[in-house]
């Protein structure tokens, strides 16, 4: 379960930045479009200009973190163990295991609260602008 809170993402995504233009520009001089219909022809174009973007543009992968920079080691072992308990309330069905598990689950939420708390405190506290304007995407999506 550890590994799937902090799994990364594999992204790609053209980069427009480094592609090879005056290739580009060979390419969009030499396309002719002879259908009569507009929308033939319209779609003829786009279909042109994708073959041109698939061609000249290259890809860049970008890795994007799943986990909330706030989650810690500690606490991931906390919520993996809450799992853990629930799975065996489930399998056991004891009111034990019940309470064991809900007693858990409060701390590991207010474990959670107090840590995204402390983590915007020293991101306000901090002088960095750049970092507080770079992570406040990250604390509200």
């Amino acid at each position: 379960m550890l590994s799937n809170l902090n799994k990364e993402k594999l992204t790609r995504h053209k980069n427009f930045n480094i592609a090879h233009y005056t290739d580009v520009d060979r390419y969009i001089r030499n396309i002719t479009v002879t259908h009569k219909n507009i929308n033939e022809s319209w779609n003829s174009l786009l279909e042109e200009i994708n073959t041109c973007i698939l061609q000249y543009v290259p890809e860049r992968t970008i890795k994007t973190s799943k986990s909330k920079p706030w989650i810690s080691r500690a606490l991931i072992k906390k919520i993996n163990e809450k799992r853990k308990i629930w799975h065996r309330y489930k399998a056991s069905n004891f009111e034990v295991d019940y309470h064991h598990y809900r007693t858990l689950c409060n701390t590991v939420t207010k474990d959670i609260r107090d840590a995204k708390a402390k983590y915007e405190h020293e991101l306000v506290t901090s002088n960095s602008s750049k970092k507080f304007f770079g992570t406040s995407k990250v604390l509200y999506n």
